[in-house]
């Protein structure tokens, strides 16, 4: 009678074991674990359960596999004294498949029928099967364990799963061998229990795959343009559309992005992918375009705008317009100046990043004086006068030893002096001329030179001959004592007091 309620007991636990796998091999598709039960006596089993899944940027996909031992019931040692016939099917798949993962099954049937092979011992306890799924464009297999199992025993791919997944801009179908242990699926017992029941069963095992998107770096250049140091650097999914940062540079238009500073690289846009490399792109620049508009600042008459680029050189028109009683002196930036920016058909270099107008400058005009030391030491001085005004001339600086300063010449041989020092003169030139005037100098021995002869009209006048010391003579039409000269090498004088 205790014997009968033994052979119950363990007939109960057993349909409960039964009657509990199914619902935890629900419980495992989720959690990712194998399931263990004991069973007191070494043998086989008709059934066994397995997974396999795909997981990746895509999402998941699993089919659970049903493996079927037909043949009659033995010990472990006995079952694997030889190869046995199995048949695997597919028991269960995930309701979102985007990998479409499936079984691949023998030719003309939806099932896939093997024979146990043996292992490294020369016991017959593995299974090869292949599983077939698509790899969307651009994944791969995750860097660091693209598979992982979650079984008591053997249980993965054969053929270095890293090359059927290698990166591809389409999406493709790859074949993968996996290999298991008929002790991870449950077809048969394992020693090893400990207690009262000396024999472990196990099944629900899972064989994980896992693809990825690799993650390339895009560096952004602005190319003398300026962009957010924040945004100079993103990181992409390998396919993942460029998107880019925003780039400024005063007076220029941003055109595009190319992987070269210069206009010869190749270009990206939004509608370019990152693709298996990281980019370093630079921002292509169009200088614009810019319109100067000329206001005549109340004088009369008309003139067109002119076109301009950025940054590049541009001569100012020739002013048309007038204002009467007034001379144009230039052009100014600001409306009421008297100060001209520019000249008239100034060449300029345009570096204003917008439109310009430019104002007429009306005034009395201007000219310079430049003051040269015609033989004494010092530099020129140049300074700027208004036309139609009196100005008194710099007082002289100038010092020339052994000589005598005696006022300014427009000729810088000139002997006399045109402008005593300081004296005050008008419009010695036209607007935006320069007056050259030359320090008049005599010597301080009494001595001529042809530069400081003094000019005394009429001084030989009644006089009828004068005869110098080498028999030259004088003609008296001559009464400017500017004929009188001295003797100089090669040149004959008229007139000398040696």
């Amino acid at each position: 009678m205790k014997n009968k309620r033994r052979i119950f007991g363990i007939t109960a636990v057993l349909l409960a074991v039964v009657l509990i796998s199914a619902a935890i091999f629900q419980r495992t598709r989720d959690a990712f674990a194998y399931t263990n039960t004991s069973a007191k006596t070494s043998r086989t089993f008709e059934n066994g359960w397995a997974t396999v899944s795909v997981n990746g940027p895509a999402g998941q996909s699993w089919v659970s596999l049903k493996f079927t031992y037909s043949g009659s019931q033995m010990s472990q040692a006995d079952f694997n004294d030889k190869a046995r016939s199995i048949t695997i099917e597919k028991n269960n798949v995930s309701s979102s498949n985007p990998y479409e993962l499936q079984l691949v099954p023998s030719s003309g049937s939806t099932k896939y029928s093997t024979k146990t092979a043996q292992n490294d011992a020369g016991r017959y306890t593995l299974i090869y099967f292949e599983m077939q799924y698509k790899i969307p464009a651009h994944e791969t297999a995750r860097a660091s364990k693209p598979e992982v199992a979650d079984a008591p025993y053997t249980f993965e791919s054969q053929g270095r799963f890293k090359s059927t997944t290698t990166h591809s801009t389409s999406e493709h179908t790859v074949k993968v061998k996996v290999r298991v242990s008929i002790y991870s699926i449950g077809i048969c017992t394992y020693t090893g229990g400990k207690g009262e029941y000396d024999y472990n069963r196990f099944y629900g095992s899972w064989l994980n795959f896992y693809t990825e998107k690799k993650k390339y770096t895009v560096n952004y250049k602005g190319n003398g343009g300026t962009i957010v140091s924040a945004d100079a650097s993103k990181s992409f999914a390998c396919g993942s559309s460029l998107t880019f940062p925003k780039a400024t540079r005063s007076g220029y238009t941003l055109t595009g992005w190319k992987d070269s500073a210069t206009s010869t690289g190749k270009a990206y846009t939004t509608n370019s992918t990152v693709c298996s490399k990281a980019l370093t792109l630079y921002a292509q620049w169009k200088a614009n375009e810019y319109k100067i508009h000329y206001d005549s600042n109340d004088g009369n008459g008309s003139m067109d705008d002119s076109t301009v680029t950025y940054g590049n050189s541009f001569t100012l028109p020739k002013n048309t317009f007038t204002k009467s009683g007034y001379k144009f002196l230039g052009w100014s930036k600001t409306k009421g100046s008297e100060q001209a920016d520019y000249d008239d058909e100034e060449k300029i270099k345009y570096d204003t990043a917008s439109n310009l107008t430019l104002y007429a400058v009306w005034g009395n005009g201007q000219y310079k004086i430049s003051f040269l030391p015609n033989g004494a030491d010092g530099e020129i001085i140049i300074t700027t006068v208004k036309t139609g005004e009196a100005y008194t001339l710099t007082k002289n600086s100038y010092k020339r030893e052994g000589y005598t300063f005696l006022g300014w010449n427009s000729d810088p041989d000139g002997s006399e002096a045109e402008y005593k020092d300081e004296a005050k003169v008008t419009d010695l030139a036209d607007v935006g001329k320069t007056k050259k005037l030359y320090a008049v100098w005599r010597k301080n021995d009494g001595s001529f030179n042809g530069i400081n002869i003094i000019h005394d009209e009429g001084m030989f006048t009644g006089d009828i001959e004068i005869e110098g010391q080498n028999g030259t003579g004088y003609d008296n039409a001559h009464t400017d004592s500017e004929y009188a000269r001295i003797d100089k090498d090669h040149t004959p004088g008229y007139f000398t007091k040696r």
